[in-house]
């Protein structure tokens, strides 16, 4: 039950980043750090919602609805019309913008300029912002 449990978590941690819920992303991602999961993991995971966001939001700027869009990405239709939703949150510029930050964090993890969970929080945090 336990692995069920934090793929969960990190599932609402990243739906938390795509709503620009910043309290809730960082309160989660701290329970996932705590519960000891892998930080390039966690950085994955962002990563894949991003991706699927910018897909999303590609297709949706070619007027698709939700069922045509899951099958053109490949993606169930459940969480395809939550990434719908998070998407009128974001202009393409910004999940641009959001691309540069994971490359970014990626590097200063990999190369040792930042420690894992503070380039996570940081992230996150930055991520997870209203605009």
């Amino acid at each position: 039950l336990t692995p069920y449990t934090q793929e969960a978590n990190i599932f609402d941690m990243v739906d938390a980043i795509g709503q620009q819920d910043g309290s809730k992303a960082v309160r989660l991602l701290t329970e996932l750090q705590r519960d000891g999961a892998a930080p390039l993991y966690l950085l994955s995971m962002v990563v894949r919602q991003f991706r699927i966001l910018v897909q999303v939001a590609d297709q949706m700027s070619l007027g698709l609805g939700k069922d045509e869009i899951a099958k053109a990405i490949g993606l169930h239709p459940f969480p395809t019309q939550k990434a719908m939703e998070q998407c009128r949150r974001w202009r393409m510029s910004d999940l641009d913008a959001a691309y540069d930050k994971l490359l970014a964090t990626d590097l200063a993890i990999k190369t040792g300029k930042l420690p894992d969970d503070l380039a996570l929080d940081l992230l996150v945090v930055e991520l997870s912002q209203r605009r």
